[in-house]
C-alpha cells in the first residue's frame, strides 16, 4: 500500500466507530461512471449492510469512495442534521431493529429499501433543538478523527526514524 490515491472504501474497512483505511486499496482515478452519491466527504454517515450489518460511522478521511454493500445514508430535508441521523442509526433501537430486518442464513443482508422504511416517529421541534446543540459536537467529532488518522500517519513515518537512529530527540 502506498497510502496514495482515492482510498476505496471497503465493507471490512468499516468498524464501529470509524474507518479503518490502513488495510484497504486505493485507486488512482474516480471511474467514470460513479454515482455522486458514492464519492464520500468528511463526515458523511456509512452503515454496513452484509456480514455484521448495521454497523454505523461517520467518514474521517479526504478522498475516499463508497464501495458495495455500504451505504451511505444521508437526509433530503435540510432541517435534520448529520449528527441527529448518526446518533440515531447508533442508538440501539434503530441497531436491533436493522438487525432484525437483516435477511440470510450465512450472512446477514440488510436492504437499503428495508431500512428506507422504518418508521421512526419524530418531532420538528425536538430535531431542531436537538440538532441545534448536537451538531458543533459532532462535527468537533470529525475533526477529532480526521487528527488521530493523521498523528497515526505520522507516528508510522517517524517510529522507525527513531528506532534506527535517524532522528533524535533531546529532553
Amino acid at each position: 500500500r502506498t497510502g496514495e490515491g482515492l482510498v476505496r472504501s471497503i465493507q471490512s474497512a468499516l468498524q464501529e466507530a470509524d474507518i479503518t483505511t490502513d488495510k484497504v486499496d486505493y485507486i488512482n482515478d474516480i471511474p467514470e461512471r460513479i454515482k455522486t452519491t458514492s464519492i464520500l466527504n468528511l463526515g458523511d454517515i456509512l452503515i454496513s449492510l452484509t456480514g455484521d450489518v448495521a454497523r454505523v460511522c461517520f467518514v474521517n478521511e479526504e478522498n475516499t469512495l463508497l464501495n458495495q454493500r455500504v451505504g451511505h445514508i444521508f437526509s433530503i430535508d435540510d432541517e435534520i442534521s448529520d449528527s441527529l441521523i448518526y446518533f440515531l442509526m447508533k442508538s440501539d433501537h434503530i441497531y436491533n431493529k436493522a438487525v432484525d430486518i437483516a435477511t440470510g442464513s450465512n450472512q446477514k443482508n440488510l436492504s437499503g429499501i428495508d431500512l428506507l422504511n422504518l418508521k421512526i416517529p419524530f418531532s420538528r421541534k425536538i430535531i431542531n433543538n436537538f440538532s441545534n446543540k448536537v451538531q458543533p459536537i459532532f462535527e468537533k467529532m470529525i475533526n477529532i478523527q480526521k487528527q488521530n488518522q493523521e498523528l497515526a500517519k505520522l507516528r508510522d513515518w517517524l517510529l522507525p526514524m527513531l528506532m534506527n537512529g535517524q532522528v533524535k530527540v533531546e529532553i
